[in-house]
């Protein structure tokens, strides 16, 4: 019997309890975790969020490898999800309440839909993002 792969994409930059909920509740809906984590260089990129991450792809990478939930990491250089749909014969996609509209986005959805697989959007973890994270930090320390 095929096993159900589920898959979902992210940073993962400054790995916290909302990062790990998602995975938690993404690995509830299969049985094996497929995790993209964006380079270094496309999280930078102008297309994306303009700014470095703060944690290195490699080491994001590997405490999300330490998870119980994680099974596997892919490094995605771009924003194109459908070649790892593919590759993995992915059954379920899990994505975020932020999943936009951009051409990637839209072709990943419309394979899903297309090929009778799973497509589920999940909410954020209340009061806890990375970005909130930083900000913290930021006030806690300015003068």
């Amino acid at each position: 019997m095929k096993k159900t792969i589920v898959c979902i994409f992210g940073c993962w930059d400054l790995l916290h309890v909302g990062h790990l909920t998602i995975l938690e509740r993404a690995k509830t809906f299969g049985d094996i975790l497929v995790v993209g984590v964006f380079t270094d260089s496309l999280i930078a990129s102008k297309e994306y969020k303009d700014r470095p991450p703060i944690i290195s792809c490699e080491d994001r990478c590997r405490m999300l490898q330490a998870l119980i939930c994680v099974d596997l990491t892919v490094i995605l250089e771009e924003r194109e999800y459908l070649p790892i749909l593919k590759k993995f014969d992915v059954d379920v996609l899990v994505v975020g309440e932020d999943w936009g509209s951009s051409r990637g986005n839209i072709e990943s959805f419309e394979y899903m839909k297309l090929n009778n697989k799973r497509f589920i959007q999940l909410p954020y973890t209340e009061r806890v993002s990375s970005t909130k994270i930083k900000q913290q930090i930021i006030n806690s320390y300015s003068l």
